[in-house]
């Protein structure tokens, strides 16, 4: 009889074939792993009980049975093990040993009694199909066994089922429904006629039990074919994602021609009559090396293509900036059909990272190279010079009485005048001479290509003369001189730092005479300017004497206008001269070394009047302290902070430091590790005047900062400049992704907080500043000022 063995095949077919078709689908899912093992444990089963049918003798039936035992006393633990996994009941248990304990134990005990004793067949005997069992009484082993048989995989149907009832969604219900009745069905029938009709006698039949299984087999099927089974295969509506991706994505074909866009590619590039099938990629894209680069071995061998930088092109004819990636797309059978592109609309971040870089070697205000980009080009000059045997002059050039400008007009006047005296300058000069802004109302002109001293005289005399005129700024009729130090290379020195001195030299002699003048330097110069020494000494006496005053301005939440901290601005008060600008002063105690101990004077007064507050019963008010490169740079800064703190019992939380973009990068290493220090201690560091020196924004991730400040002149603009709008929000967007605080500085006129207060980047993503500080909110106060501001606005 050939009908059983042929069941018996066709049963093992089925199974390898459903094991493979899930597991194709998603290889590496446990769930799907688990059932193509158990599709091999039923298939084994069929194929071992054939062999058994099939013997020529008792002995091989015995020992083909024994073989093919296995596979159904392990089957129950197996299947429960996969129902548990299915209704996610053992997601987290499936990785712990005391499951497969209690999954898979019994089943070897059964196993060892199989090959030690008689579990449930007694013997065999000779029938038209084969060899049919003959089953023993029942004895306790075979109790034990249909008790652990139902109970797992009546268990199992059970709680799947159950899960499946208890989702929302329909097919959810219908799959659990069939998978659980397909497996009853299966079970009862195979408990039927393998076991409880032959025991009773009514039949004498061979085990169906490896057929009957693929009733169970067919519903599982059924139901990820027909239902997309949650845990088996993929059950998500690709369309409907795409449609509601931001990303742009393209499908293309190893020719490089369209097969699909989703909407957001169509939105970006389209319409879709232009993005439709067969349109080939140079129509929308402008090609270049790594994008020739793709093709079907570069992303089938290799690894997928990530963020490059290409040009599309709209409808409109308009390039845009976009960031690509590209990886191999398959069908179902894992045939690579073609590429799939990711892409992003980043000319925006594009444009304001080439401001950044632009800024980091000019200045922000004028647009002239910063002392960065000057060093560089006197590098270059200087090598030409030496090549040519010609000479270059460096010229400082200073404006005579600018802070009276600023103090009478305001610093908007006084910096239209920088931009306006820039102008002036730079129409004096040859197109290849450089003119740097060094900060303040400092520039420094190379002449290159120079000959003698009477062409240094005649373009100096030019700008001279361009000064006589007087600017017009708001209506106001502004005259400004100059003073002018020269220094020569390679007559005064080869090194750039040393010719910068010399020229300062120079010009503090053109200051110290009636100014408006020039003077080139010479070596008898050394030693005779009594006016910078003069000024060292006042300020070392003034150090000694405590002559300085803290002033206190405001930092306000932008949004609840309450007071978040104050930052500490120093100010020196002179016997003679009355109250002096820091800018004054701080350049020169930079210079001289002075920086350091001014430095700690600062911080412990501020510490001092931190702790009169306190005791006064104020609340604790944070407060920034500013912190120059040097003294940020001082090996023994964690422990002056601490001292201090310590003296005047501070929590180290009302202490904030300011630093310099250089101040935190000209040493990276010593700065995260002395960063690291006080931020463990504590005390929150942010970053002064971001964007306007190196802006080096892969360094930032790499500090434990707590914010930045937003550099004055982008606030200052920001309402009129769509460039420096877009600065902000760059710097904005980049603070909040690396989690820091953004504080606004120079806000001077009700329209740039208002602007600041309503700036958004993107429909759904508000891009506000945290805080804000500016002439307009407050200027700096003195601390009973600062108390009476407080008061008078209920922040205490």
């Amino acid at each position: 009889m050939i009908i059983y063995p042929s069941l018996l095949f066709f049963s093992f077919m089925i199974y390898l074939l459903s094991g493979v078709f899930v597991l194709r689908m998603r290889p590496k899912s446990p769930v799907n792993r688990l059932f193509a093992a158990l599709c091999l444990l039923f298939g084994a089963w069929s194929f071992l009980y054939l062999m058994a049918q099939g013997a020529d003798d008792i002995a091989g039936a015995w020992r083909w049975y024994t073989v093919s035992s296995f596979s159904w006393i392990a089957a129950p633990a197996a299947l429960l093990h996969f129902m548990l996994l299915l209704s996610r009941q053992g997601r987290n248990g499936d990785r712990q040993g005391w499951l497969y304990v209690a999954l898979y134990v019994p089943s070897a005990v059964f196993a060892a009694r199989m090959m030690t004793g008689t579990l449930i067949v007694a013997g065999f005997e000779r029938a038209s199909f084969g060899w049919r069992e003959i089953y023993a009484p029942l004895s306790p082993w075979s109790s034990c066994y249909f008790i652990y048989a139902s109970l797992y995989v009546f268990g199992g149907l059970v709680i799947l089922f159950r899960r499946g009832m208890a989702e929302d969604h329909p097919a959810m219900k219908k799959q659990a429904l069939l998978i659980a009745a397909s497996g009853i069905i299966a079970s009862l029938l195979i408990f039927l006629f393998n076991f409880l009709l032959p025991y009773a006698g009514a039949v004498r039949v061979p085990s169906l039990a490896p057929i009957l299984i693929l009733i169970w087999m067919a519903g599982v099927l059924i139901a990820i074919v027909r239902y997309r089974l949650m845990r088996l295969s993929p059950n998500l509506d690709l369309n409907s994602i795409l449609d509601t991706m931001a990303d742009s994505m393209i499908l293309f074909d190893w020719d490089k021609k369209i097969i699909n866009a989703n909407p957001a590619a169509l939105r970006l590039l389209g319409p879709a009559d232009r993005l439709a099938e067969g349109t080939p990629a140079s129509e929308i894209f402008l090609e270049n090396e790594a994008f020739q680069e793709i093709s079907r071995e570069s992303l089938t061998r290799e690894k997928p293509v990530h963020d490059i930088d290409i040009h599309g092109i709209t409808s409109g004819g308009d390039r845009v900036m976009l960031s690509l990636s590209a990886s191999a797309a398959y069908d179902k059978f894992g045939y690579p059909v073609g590429f799939v592109t990711v892409f992003r609309n980043i000319s925006e971040l594009k444009q304001a990272e080439e401001k950044l870089r632009f800024m980091a070697t000019h200045d922000a205000l004028t647009g002239l190279p910063n002392r960065l980009l000057l060093i560089d080009r006197f590098a270059q000059s200087a090598n030409r010079a030496v090549r040519f045997n010609s000479l270059i002059a460096l010229m400082l050039v200073d404006l005579d009485n600018f802070k009276t400008v600023n103090d009478t007009y305001g610093h908007g006047v006084g910096d239209l005048l920088l931009a306006d005296v820039t102008a002036r300058i730079k129409r004096s000069i040859r197109d290849y001479d450089t003119l740097a802004r060094l900060g303040g109302d400092e520039f420094v002109l190379l002449l290159t290509d120079i000959m003698n001293v009477d062409e240094i005289e005649i373009v100096t005399s030019r700008i001279m003369r361009s000064f006589e005129e007087p600017f017009v700024l708001d209506s106001n009729r502004i005259y400004v001189t100059l003073s002018i130090g020269i220094s020569m290379f390679p007559a005064d020195s080869s090194l750039f730092e040393d010719l910068l001195k010399f020229a300062d030299v120079a010009m503090y002699r053109v200051k110290g005479a009636n100014k408006n003048n020039y003077h080139i330097y010479s070596k008898e110069m050394d030693g005779s300017d009594l006016e910078m020494l003069s000024l060292e000494e006042s300020l070392r006496s003034a150090i000694e004497k405590d002559e300085f005053e803290v002033h206190y301005q405001p930092i306000i939440d932008i949004d609840s206008d309450m007071l978040v901290a104050a930052e500490a601005l120093i100010r020196l008060r002179h016997p003679e001269q009355g109250l002096i600008s820091p800018l004054m002063f701080i350049p020169l105690a930079e210079k001289n070394g002075l920086i350091i101990p001014l430095g700690g004077l600062i911080l412990k007064k501020v510490c001092r009047q931190l702790r009169e507050w306190l005791d006064a019963g104020f609340p604790p008010i944070p407060v920034t302290v500013n912190f120059s490169p040097k003294q940020f740079q001082d090996i023994g800064i964690f422990e002056k902070i601490t001292e201090t703190l310590r003296e005047y019992r501070i929590d180290p939380r009302q202490l904030v430091i300011e630093i310099t973009e250089s101040s935190a990068f000209d040493d990276i290493e010593r700065s995260r590790r002395t960063m690291e220090k006080l931020v463990d201690l504590g005390i929150h560091i942010i970053i002064d005047d971001f964007g306007a020196s190196y802006s080096s924004l892969r360094l930032l991730k790499q500090l434990p900062l707590y914010g930045l400040k937003i550099d004055r002149f982008f606030i200052q603009n920001i309402v009129d400049d769509p460039g420096d709008a877009a600065i902000v929000k760059a710097i904005i967007s980049l603070a909040h992704s690396l989690g820091l605080q953004v504080i606004a500085e120079g806000i001077e006129s009700e329209v740039q907080l208002k602007y600041l207060r309503r700036l958004t980047f993107q429909e759904e993503e508000i891009l506000r500043c945290d805080s804000c500080q500016g002439f307009h909110l407050s200027r700096p106060l003195v601390s009973e000022d600062l108390i009476a501001f407080l008061k008078s606005r209920d922040f205490i």
